[in-house]
C-alpha cells in the first residue's frame, strides 16, 4: 500500500461507519480497489488537493449507496462480488 492508498483508506474510515466495522483484510482490499477506481475517475484532478478530490469521490460513492442507486459491481473487489 502506498501513501495515496493509505490516505484514501483513512478518509474512507472517517466517512463510513460500515467500513470501520469490517475486518482489516477486507478494508485493505476495498481501499486498494476503490483507490484504483478513483485514480481513473473524473474526481482525480491534478490541479486540486489530493485529499479534497478523494473526499469528493468517497462522499459521492456513499451518497449513491444511501440513495439506493446501483453501484457497478466492478467498484468492489472480486472477492466481494
Amino acid at each position: 500500500m502506498n501513501y495515496h492508498q493509505y490516505l484514501f483508506s483513512c478518509l474512507f474510515k472517517e466517512c463510513s461507519e460500515n467500513y470501520n466495522q469490517m475486518e482489516f483484510d477486507i478494508q485493505y482490499e476495498i481501499a486498494v480497489h476503490l483507490h484504483a477506481d478513483y485514480v481513473k475517475s473524473e474526481f482525480n484532478k491534478p490541479d486540486l488537493a489530493v485529499q479534497d478530490c478523494m473526499l469528493d469521490y468517497i462522499l459521492s460513492l456513499i451518497e449513491r449507496m444511501q440513495n439506493c442507486e446501483s453501484i457497478p459491481p466492478e467498484l468492489f473487489p472480486p472477492s466481494l462480488n
